[in-house]
């Protein structure tokens, strides 16, 4: 569904990242995101210049018709949408893609987010709170600790945090997947892994689920141009049938897949 957007406040939240809410004027609204898949996104038109919108996970569904977004600048698109302030009306399509999937017995899970990738699983965590999962363990990874973003609100959701920085800055030094593999060693029972990042950090939670026979829904990263799946400019290779692989859009046939269906050589 088309939104029309305003902003409530668009905050630094790191040298190169922000934090943006959004309030949404429409009656469309409790039927899009009160029926929201953590892991789904949104996709921002951030001015007339730019041809291409540009997509979000959703961080955040809050009260009054307000979601919130956290981005990394690392682009034109996303350093022009730094300097846009509050009260400035966007338009975005939303919400999209396939999200994670929570079934009423899940009850041990682990959480997995690198760089980024940590703004797509906070939703998540918030929902498997309010679903009474008993057994939450949020693995955290970045290079340096001014790339934790909103540490803060992981926190206040859950105090089962363990926290890794490629630089040692925070927590151990060394990858989440050092986390992951150490976590799963020390815990009894299967638990189900949910994990957002860049793609190399997904290869490697693929290959340790796969490892350890663990189910897991893994969250893909990828450029994207419509949205919807119809440029297909955002495919990955997925499992057609053992041996043989597919392609299947980022954008509408994920971004969140079942780990045993990527299809990696």
């Amino acid at each position: 569904m088309n939104f029309i957007a305003q902003i409530i406040h668009n905050k630094s939240i790191s040298p190169n990242a922000g934090r943006m809410m959004l309030s949404l004027d429409s009656k469309l609204y409790i039927k899009a995101f009160n029926t929201i898949e953590p892991g789904q996104f949104i996709h921002l038109k951030i001015n007339n210049e730019l041809l291409l919108r540009r997509p979000f996970s959703i961080y955040d569904v809050l009260q009054n018709k307000k979601i919130e977004i956290i981005y990394q600048v690392v682009g034109q698109g996303t350093k022009l949408m730094r300097q846009l302030k509050p009260g400035k009306k966007l338009t975005l399509f939303g919400p999209l893609g396939k999200g994670f999937k929570l079934t009423p017995n899940t009850r041990h899970a682990i959480l997995a987010g690198g760089g980024i990738g940590i703004a797509g699983l906070h939703l998540l965590l918030k929902y498997l709170v309010h679903s009474k999962c008993y057994n939450i363990t949020v693995l955290l990874g970045a290079r340096t600790k001014n790339q934790l973003y909103c540490l803060t609100d992981f926190k206040r959701l859950s105090t089962n945090i363990h926290v890794a920085t490629e630089d040692g800055s925070v927590g151990i030094k060394g990858m989440v997947t050092d986390l992951l593999n150490k976590t799963i060693n020390s815990q009894h029972g299967k638990p189900v892994i949910y994990s957002c990042g860049p793609i190399p950090m997904i290869n490697a939670i693929c290959n340790i689920v796969t490892k350890y026979n663990i189910p897991a829904q893994v969250s893909m990263e990828s450029r994207m141009g419509c949205g919807i799946g119809l440029c297909r400019g955002c495919v990955c290779k997925v499992v057609k049938k053992p041996g043989s692989w597919d392609w299947a859009t980022v954008c509408n046939e994920g971004p969140v897949f079942k780990a045993d269906k990527l299809y990696r050589r």
